[in-house]
């Protein structure tokens, strides 16, 4: 190792290596197995995320709602997170990603389509597409963790 009077530099194949060992570390750590669990409570909460504007209580706590199914799941996720010890790790499969994006979009659609169709059948076929986004983009977390 190179010395600079105040800093020890690495040379660049000390740097290199260690680079290399902490992008292996972050990549195990995003990785991790979920429990199975979790893998039920984002499916089904992002379908319920998409009704819940359908949901029978006053008319005062209704905009409460998707903040609060929103929160519960992601709250389930930050504590699985803290025992894993990586609260914010993203899994690294793009696929995985891209369908929670999808699932999150399909909850959106669908609480806007709760507001203006109510009850009716597309509402339900999109809440379902969320939640089977959702499961999907477990199903590859799961498989990438393995």
């Amino acid at each position: 190792m190179a010395t600079n009077d105040e800093a020890v530099r690495p040379t660049p194949e000390e740097a290199r290596a260690a680079l290399a060992g902490a992008a292996r570390a972050e990549r195990a750590v995003r990785d991790l197995p979920w429990p199975r669990w979790l893998h039920v409570v984002n499916a089904l909460g992002m379908g319920l995320l998409g009704l819940s504007p359908l949901a029978p209580v006053d008319e005062a706590l209704r905009p409460l709602l998707p903040p609060l199914v929103g929160g519960a799941i992601a709250a389930a996720n930050v504590l699985v997170g803290i025992r894993l010890g990586a609260p914010w790790a993203v899994p690294t499969s793009r696929a995985f990603v891209a369908a929670i994006v999808l699932a999150c979009v399909l909850a959106l659609v669908t609480m806007v389509l709760a507001l203006v169709l109510g009850a009716a059948w597309p509402t339900f076929l999109l809440a379902a597409s969320a939640s089977g986004a959702a499961a999907l983009a477990m199903v590859l977390q799961h498989r990438n963790a393995r």
